[in-house]
């Protein structure tokens, strides 16, 4: 037996959302992978959890 077609819909609309959420935590990965690299590559070695939590709490609102 065939699904009604609410039920095709209910299910195409899941893998949707599924793709959606995935590009989005992509993109904020993305993003905080590339802020860590420039971060490291401007603070030294001591001044780098100092330089960490300003960055973090700057940064809170997006």
């Amino acid at each position: 037996m065939s699904k009604p077609p609410r039920d095709l819909f209910k299910s195409i609309a899941q893998v949707v959302a599924i793709l959606c959420l995935a590009g989005i935590l992509a993109v904020i990965a993305h993003k905080g992978y590339k802020d860590m690299q420039a971060l490291t590559r401007e603070s030294s070695g001591k001044g780098f959890g100092v330089d960490l939590l300003r960055h973090i709490f700057r940064n809170l609102a997006g």
